[in-house]
């Protein structure tokens, strides 16, 4: 099993948080840093199965809690994406 571990700890911008899940999960530079295309890249670019762990995401800055909830949306929904084609890919907060 394929495991990733994504860290929020040092992110202090909105583009930080992006950058973060390109870097830690291998995603090509060419990736956008926006919802849609990280959810392109996690819904079709990694090894399964896979364990994502992610880290520090209740210590970004307040003011970047409206992309918290975001990222949150995002992962909380791959586990099932992944489920129904067949594929195990768990997310865990640690």
């Amino acid at each position: 099993m394929k495991a990733y571990e994504i860290n929020f700890r040092d992110c202090r911008t909105y583009l930080d948080i992006y950058e973060q899940i390109i870097d830690d999960m291998g995603f090509p530079s060419w990736c956008g840093k926006n919802p849609d295309a990280i959810w392109d890249m996690l819904s079709s670019h990694i090894r399964t199965p896979a364990i994502i762990y992610i880290k520090g995401l209740d210590e970004l800055p307040k003011a970047l809690d409206k992309h918290k909830y975001v990222i949150l949306e995002i992962f909380g929904r791959l586990h099932e994406w992944y489920k129904e084609i067949g594929e195990y890919v768990e997310v865990k907060s640690v």
